[in-house]
């Protein structure tokens, strides 16, 4: 696996909120892994077809905090990092 670490950045919006998350990219090894994307998304399964395809790589959102935002002008509701209680 490559020994880099992105940082990565998604967001995802409706007429009334928006939703931003951020972290840093790890790739996940182990089968268990691998074998949760293709159950997950019929897309992927329909590309790699199961977790045996070498070309199938998982990776989780290490450090991810994710913020919402009401564009009505309300605050920002509180940013919520993935590793606290």
């Amino acid at each position: 696996m490559p020994s880099f670490r992105p940082a990565l950045a998604r967001s995802a919006s409706t007429n009334e909120r928006r939703v931003r998350m951020r972290g840093r990219a790890e790739w996940a090894e182990g089968r268990a892994a691998k074998e949760r994307v293709p159950a997950a998304s019929a897309p992927v399964r329909s590309i790699y077809k199961s977790a045996d395809n070498p070309d199938l790589k998982a990776f989780r959102v290490a450090d991810a905090e994710a913020v919402s935002a009401d564009f009505s002008g309300a605050a920002t509701v509180r940013p919520h990092k993935a590793n606290q209680p």
